[in-house]
């Protein structure tokens, strides 16, 4: 694809997004690799899995008395779970950051999973729920089965990540 005269590569996938937007979800396909609980590089588009957030790879927990890397086990959980099936997502949008928010999925057993959900379902990530109301049901299973990071003690990711900013400007 000839590149246009004056807009970078940022621009022209921004404007692709744009386009495809316009008529709704579009899907994203092909090698992919996790990056960390809530994040899929998928070719080189980064998908931020809408409406979840998982602890950061820093992040750590108590679990039993014991200090745990949560955030490094949720991206861990991810790449078990995925194994070698191929990921799709549907998206729609970008973040400030530049990533596809989007809903992401595996086939397994003739089955469609909901990777954003397995993720929250499993405790792995949390409900966003300040963005979306979409996992909070599969939230409340994590919690009432203490899947996850609800068997232990753990700030929210973005309480986490408040901190850390705040400890950066100190």
């Amino acid at each position: 694809m000839a590149r246009a005269k004056g807009l970078t590569r940022r621009e022209i996938k921004y404007l692709i997004v744009l386009i495809l937007g316009a008529f709704g979800f579009f899907t994203i396909t092909g090698n992919s690799r996790i990056i960390d609980g809530d994040t899929i590089k998928i070719g080189q588009e980064r998908v931020r899995l809408q409406g979840i957030d998982a602890p950061e790879t820093a992040q750590t927990c108590r679990c039993g008395g014991q200090k745990v890397f949560c955030g490094k086990q949720a991206a861990q959980a991810l790449k078990d779970f995925v194994a070698d099936s191929e990921i799709f997502c549907d998206a729609k949008e970008r973040d400030a950051y530049g990533r596809l928010l989007g809903e992401c999925f595996i086939r397994r057993d003739g089955r469609k999973i909901n990777l954003n959900a397995w993720m929250v379902e499993n405790g792995h990530a949390v409900a966003y729920s300040h963005y979306s109301k979409k996992f909070v049901p599969n939230e409340e299973i994590a919690k009432e089965k203490s899947n996850g990071i609800w068997a232990c003690k753990f700030d929210m990711p973005w309480d986490y990540r408040k901190k850390q900013r705040s400890k950066k400007r100190r």
